[in-house]
């Protein structure tokens, strides 16, 4: 699956609308590098608006396909005509973005998308470490000696409270109970899931 993602569009989504430092931009870069490794995504493409040449230009980070789109071109554009040259691979794309138009026009094309925030959701629940499992009924390990009974009392007393967090991501998406998805509804269903 190539997966393309509106950059600044995701970024401005994860920072409220704020302008994007370059640390952030590179940030989440390395994010997508981590998530692409332990997915194991053959192709990932991120694209940003404007640049330092008048024609798109790129770059590898840690594996991520990075686009510039050029001094007077937007990623949108760039997305589009990436799309239209490569309209017989479509059924493999997936597009990152919440723009309401560059969704419509890919679907066009038969490219699925899903909105930024679905997306970076989970991007950071695949990323996240591994959960550690609550022991059910051992109790808890002292480890050193200077510590007072009363401590030792109230902290065996809150590890019994400890929340544990779901570890799958449901899609935000779900089919109506009674009527069954359209084909495309059933390509997004299967492209999340491999997300």
């Amino acid at each position: 699956m190539v997966i393309l993602i509106d950059g600044y569009n995701v970024l401005k989504q994860i920072y409220d609308g704020k302008m994007i430092s370059e640390q952030q931009r590179l940030s989440f870069i390395n994010q997508l590098a981590l998530y692409k490794r332990l997915r194991s995504h053959k192709k990932i493409t991120i694209v940003f608006d404007g640049g330092l040449f008048s024609w798109p230009s790129q770059e590898k980070i840690r594996g991520i396909n990075v686009v510039y789109a050029g001094v007077s071109r937007t990623a949108d554009e760039y997305i589009y005509s990436f799309i239209q040259e490569h309209k017989a691979k479509t059924a493999n794309m997936l597009l990152v973005s919440s723009d309401l138009q560059l969704c419509k026009s890919a679907s066009d094309y038969g490219v699925c998308s899903i909105s930024a925030s679905e997306f970076y959701n989970v991007l950071q629940e695949r990323i996240r470490p591994a959960k550690k499992r609550k022991r059910n009924n051992q109790p808890a390990v002292k480890i050193a000696d200077n510590s007072s009974p009363d401590v030792d009392a109230l902290m065996q007393e809150a590890s019994k409270h400890v929340i544990l967090k779901e570890e799958n991501v449901e899609p935000e998406w779900q089919a109506e109970p009674d009527k069954k998805p359209s084909k495309q509804e059933r390509d997004l269903l299967k492209k999340i899931q491999k997300l």
